[in-house]
């Protein structure tokens, strides 16, 4: 699952909003335009100037992002808005069926019980890497937001063959 903290004060100080989902208004949760550093727990996270995700965007990846980082990159206390990288995987064709979604790199879908079943995705977030084996080894295929049915999925690297995913590693 994806995680990350919000803090009022640079230096990670102050009120603090912990998130593990896509909060498309800040104000509803207090926290509107109060932000000044941020830790990201696990998965990637994307925070945005202004409420339902628009405006100038920030995409952080694990680890702690301070004023300075902030400001240089977004401004202080601008966020609005913030969501995890997502993935939702579908047992079947045409996005029907038993899903699986996930935030954060998955080295083997097998504890999931979603191993070499997979027949559509929908990339709602990130850029995400599927891989045909566990410990993302095999056959891969680089995915952007968007839906990819099985035919796609079949012509690019098999139906039902998937058994790793993964964030797409920064260039």
């Amino acid at each position: 699952m994806a995680a990350i903290v919000l803090y009022e004060h640079a230096g990670y100080a102050g009120k603090s909003l912990p998130l593990t989902s896509a909060t498309p208004d800040l104000t509803l949760r207090s926290f509107n335009d109060k932000v000044s550093s941020i830790e990201v727990k696990s998965g990637m996270w994307t925070v945005f100037q202004h409420v339902n995700y628009e405006g100038k965007r920030l995409t952080l990846r694990m680890g702690k992002y301070d004023i300075e980082y902030i400001t240089k990159n977004l401004g202080n206390d601008v966020i609005s808005s913030a969501r995890p990288a997502e993935i939702i995987l579908y047992q079947n064709a045409r996005f029907q069926g038993k899903t699986l979604k996930l935030s954060v790199d998955t080295q083997s879908l097998v504890p999931e019980g979603f191993n070499d079943m997979v027949s559509s995705i929908e990339v709602t977030w990130g850029d995400w890497t599927v891989y045909q084996h566990i410990d993302y080894k095999g056959k891969s295929l680089d995915l952007k937001v968007g839906r990819y049915d099985m035919d796609f999925i079949t012509k690019n690297m098999g139906n039902d063959v998937i058994s790793s995913v993964r964030l797409t590693p920064s260039a």
